[in-house]
């Protein structure tokens, strides 16, 4: 016969004893009895049970205290009890019912709802049970996800710690180089092969600068602390004055670059300092992958009243349609396109000027520069301050058109 649960019977009375026990014993429950409420908490602290049959009236201890020493013990609250009470002692069952026992059993005892209160309260610890154990697991996967949380918050900001520090020391360093490079360059008693080595050094301690002050940025930007300088600035000075500070790198390239000669005033509310840094790497990306002994372009245009567009053209290889979303994020490396046009994200300059072109309310894009090259675009609007309308027409796709 199959075990249904072992159960435990607290009566002083030796006839109520053997009735219950033969009674639950026939239909598969194992049982043991206790004569009073001292000898019932012994059983239940040596031996786990299942259910209690619980009599109100019985010597040394009676079951109301018995009953309530069980609800006040952890370990023993959540075990179903049921009181044993004759059909006039109705005051002692609610009294029982509202200290937590669980049902009640009239007596003359009647087998058929004797194994149906029973049953009924085990299959309600069992649902209890279940819950608990539930409960406990999800408890536990939650105290490991929190464990592994708080590790990867550390490592963070260990990572986040070590940036900080790597780029301290390597913006100081690197400015020094550049600085002594365009010393040398301004030294009109340097031969020409010294003078392009000079170039070389120039162009490579900014490259290398850049991408210091990009790691920076986008740093801040993850943890919020990238908090833009708003102020009024002039697109096609800025452009300017980028040329100007390129002179060494465009000779060491051998290119040249091309400013929008129709391009007229183009005024921002922006962070001078940002925008110059997100049109330098569109030009070192160009740079990057143009041939040498071509040709730069670079314009600064209203496209809406309230809105102006930047657009940087080279002639390299261009980027393929399917990887025009892809090649602003972070150290992406388009291996196919690298592979077969020569042509990859590069690591964090394109992400740098996507979230400058953001953080101004605007966006970043690239097209094909026809017949040959790509054209990178950025439209924002002309006051990106907090608060202002952001909103714009998504013009990509009818510039493509156009042409």
């Amino acid at each position: 016969m199959e075990h249904r649960g072992h159960i435990l019977v607290v009566d002083d009375n030796r006839v109520n004893q053997e009735l219950l026990s033969d009674s639950l014993g026939q239909v598969g429950y194992s049982v043991e009895i206790a004569g009073n409420g001292v000898l019932g908490l012994a059983a239940l602290a040596r031996t786990r049970f299942d259910a209690v049959l619980l009599d109100l009236l019985m010597p040394q201890m009676d079951g109301f205290e018995m009953l309530s020493l069980m609800k006040k013990d952890e370990a023993l609250k959540h075990i179903p009890v049921i009181v044993i009470s004759s059909l006039e002692d109705l005051e002692s069952v609610v009294r029982c019912i509202g200290m937590g026992a669980t049902d009640h059993l009239p007596r003359p005892f009647d087998p058929v709802l004797l194994h149906a209160r029973i049953g009924a309260s085990l299959a309600e610890k069992r649902r209890r049970d279940e819950e608990l154990r539930f409960t406990a697991e999800v408890s536990e996967k939650n105290a490991l996800l929190e464990s592994q949380r708080d590790q990867l918050i550390r490592i963070q900001q260990q990572k986040e710690d070590l940036i900080a520090f790597l780029v301290h020391d390597l913006k100081n360093a690197l400015s020094s180089v550049l600085g002594f490079s365009h010393v040398l360059l301004d030294n009109p008693m340097l031969d020409e092969g010294a003078r392009q080595d000079c170039r070389r050094i120039a162009s490579a301690s900014m490259t290398m600068q850049m991408m210091v002050m990009n790691l920076l940025d986008l740093s801040r930007s993850e943890d919020g602390q990238l908090i833009p300088k708003w102020e009024r600035t002039d697109l096609n000075l800025l452009i300017q004055e980028i040329s100007d500070s390129m002179k060494s790198r465009l000779t060491l390239h051998k290119g040249t670059l091309i400013l929008d000669e129709g391009r007229g005033d183009v005024i921002v509310w922006g962070d001078e300092d940002l925008l110059r840094r997100m049109i330098e790497n569109l030009l070192d990306n160009g740079l990057k992958y143009a041939p040498e002994s071509t040709a730069l372009n670079v314009s600064a245009r209203r496209v809406e009243a309230s809105r102006v567009q930047i657009r940087v053209s080279d002639q390299g290889p261009g980027v393929p349609e399917e990887a025009r979303e892809r090649i602003f994020g972070k150290y992406v490396r388009l291996e196919k396109v690298r592979s077969a046009a020569k042509r990859a994200g590069g690591g964090l300059g394109l992400a740098f000027c996507k979230l400058v072109a953001e953080t101004h309310g605007g966006r970043i894009w690239v097209e094909q520069n026809y017949p040959r090259g790509a054209t990178f675009c950025v439209e924002i609007p002309t006051d990106a301050r907090p608060g202002r309308d952001h909103s714009f027409v998504d013009r990509s796709s009818v510039d493509e058109m156009a042409r």
